[in-house]
């Protein structure tokens, strides 16, 4: 599926819409794995916000979380890993979100289980 929307943007822009094209992906990669987050309860930031922001609703902490991990994942993602292709902007929006997720939550546990013995 991937490939045939390759064929088509290219046919669209050409090779000047490339860069375009992958940052998008990347993008998309991102929200793949903030989705697969949600379904598997992974880690998440919204601990942090609380923090930051007190007395909000459950459904701000939920967006503000997905917002800040999108953007972020999507950035290093495009920026540390520079993907050339739509293979490998959506395996890096993928992976770098997940890094994200993985952080947020051992930082989490550590914060939890200090004092007590693991």
């Amino acid at each position: 599926m991937v490939a045939a929307l390759t064929h088509v943007w290219d046919y669209a822009l050409g090779d000047s819409g490339a860069p375009l094209r992958n940052f998008l992906c990347t993008a998309f990669g991102a929200v793949l794995m903030l989705l697969f987050g949600l379904i598997k309860g992974l880690p998440s930031t919204k601990e942090r916000v609380k923090t930051l922001y007190p007395g909000r609703s459950e459904t701000f902490y939920e967006r503000t979380d997905f917002v800040i991990l999108w953007i972020a994942g999507t950035l290093l993602a495009w920026f540390l890993y520079n993907p050339t292709n739509p293979r490998q902007s959506i395996i890096a929006g993928l992976t770098w979100v997940g890094t994200l997720k993985a952080v947020s939550g051992v930082s989490e546990k550590a914060l939890h289980t200090r004092g007590r013995r693991i």
